[in-house]
């Protein structure tokens, strides 16, 4: 399902109409994409660089019964989206071609995380079903696959990243126990002033979270940022391992753990009377 239309936006070289569904590719529906240029006069004002006329075209678009048509070598297709400054160039959904038609062009395929080996399998067999012998095994051989290798390398990276986010968020708790201790006192007039236990920890559990969720994005722009590259260098698949989703995965183990241990913390610190509180020296 290749997104013509947002391709082509990108490049500042979409005009205007609708790109192909999911339905047009299962019912190889003969519906085209053609240059603006091949329909109607264009201003050169507006910034096409070709300055081509409809009759400098090889197909010429006309209208027919309310629609826009163009005949190609393959059939008459219905226009549903033109492009600009493409030149003479025809899009149509390659399930209308025949199973013999010669293949120029491959696709290209951007892989944003490492395929297990089941998966890798999947593509080879899509890309058979579509393109048959015209495509070998070589020229996809280079999407990144787990290997037993790079798996165990990957899933131990990852399990110390846990662990060490696990360490992280109890240190963190331990630090803020300190600071609990500092504000005995005045966690005492707040209870002698009518503050609940729950309202209190609350006040005390929300700081410590704030603070937690600072933590967390920072050390991940850091690593993201400013250390991933260099490993990138050592360990080319290295940063597809370190997807949005580990990311994720790692900030909700730290803020899970910190929201834990410092409830569990506090709920200990705030037990004690006040006076117990004013009188304690931790």
């Amino acid at each position: 399902m290749y997104d013509i239309k947002k391709n082509l936006k990108t490049n500042g070289r979409w005009y205007s109409g609708s790109s192909f569904s999911k339905t047009d590719y299962d019912k190889a529906a003969k519906v085209c994409i053609a240059p603006i240029e091949c329909y109607k006069e264009i201003d050169s004002e507006i910034g096409y660089d070709d300055d081509l006329s409809p009759e400098d075209y090889s197909y010429q678009a006309y209208d027919k019964d309310g629609k826009i048509f163009v005949d190609l070598p393959e059939g008459t297709f219905e226009v549903i989206g033109f492009t600009k400054t493409w030149g003479d160039r025809y899009f149509i959904p390659y399930t209308v071609f025949s199973s013999d038609a010669e293949v120029t062009t491959f696709p290209q395929v951007k892989i944003q995380q490492i395929l297990y080996q089941n998966e890798y399998n999947s593509a080879v067999n899509i890309f058979k079903k579509c393109f048959g012998d015209r495509i070998s095994d070589e020229e996809i051989s280079d999407m990144p696959v787990y290997d037993a290798e790079v798996l165990k390398t990957f899933q131990t990276k990852m399990t110390i990243c846990v662990v060490i986010a696990i360490i992280s968020s109890v240190n963190i708790t331990a630090l803020f126990k300190y600071v609990i201790d500092l504000r005995r006192k005045t966690m005492a007039i707040f209870r002698i002033n009518g503050c609940s236990k729950n309202r209190l920890k609350g006040i005390m559990v929300s700081e410590m979270m704030i603070y937690s969720a600072i933590n967390i994005l920072l050390c991940i722009s850091c690593f993201n940022f400013l250390i991933l590259p260099g490993l990138a260098g050592i360990l080319p698949y290295v940063t597809l391992a370190y997807s949005v989703k580990n990311y994720i995965l790692l900030a909700a183990i730290y803020i899970a753990v910190t929201f834990v241990s410092q409830n569990i913390m506090i709920y200990f610190s705030i037990s004690r009377s006040p006076v117990q509180m004013l009188k304690s020296r931790r």
